[in-house]
């Protein structure tokens, strides 16, 4: 008995490391990576009332504007509620321009990121903002 017992709950302990992968897995499928910015094909940035700043669409200058975002050097944070928004950027992977991430710049170097229904806050570098603001001049 104490052998079907055990071996019950080894197997629901299976079942639930199992689904919990797959959700996972679905889920980075769906979202994909933050990393995943330099397969954009077409960059739009914006500031705060959504007018139009910039609009890259060449691989090479995204690939440039990706590396100038200094991703590796961002930390976990949050942004305060009232924090002022500067500049949207947004990463568009076809040409049906249905699928994209976000990227809020805020006030004191705050960043979120969003992708799906996938949000993070970061607090980034400022050569991040100073990236955005040399490529609308």
């Amino acid at each position: 008995m104490k052998k079907k017992i055990t071996g019950f709950i080894i197997f629901m302990i299976c079942a639930v490391c199992m689904g919990c992968s797959q959700k996972t897995a679905k889920a980075e499928r769906e979202t994909g990576s933050i990393f995943d910015m330099q397969k954009s094909q077409e960059v739009v940035i914006c500031d705060a009332e959504g007018n139009q700043l910039a609009d890259i669409t060449d691989a090479r200058k995204i690939d440039d504007f990706t590396d100038k975002l200094n991703i590796d050097e961002w930390k976990i944070s949050e942004v305060g509620e009232d924090a002022v928004l500067l500049y949207q950027i947004r990463m568009y992977y076809d040409k049906a321009q249905d699928k994209k991430a976000e990227l809020k710049l805020y006030e004191n170097q705050y960043a979120e990121f969003s992708m799906g229904k996938q949000s993070f806050d970061f607090k980034i570098p400022q050569e991040v903002q100073d990236a955005v603001e040399n490529l609308q001049q």
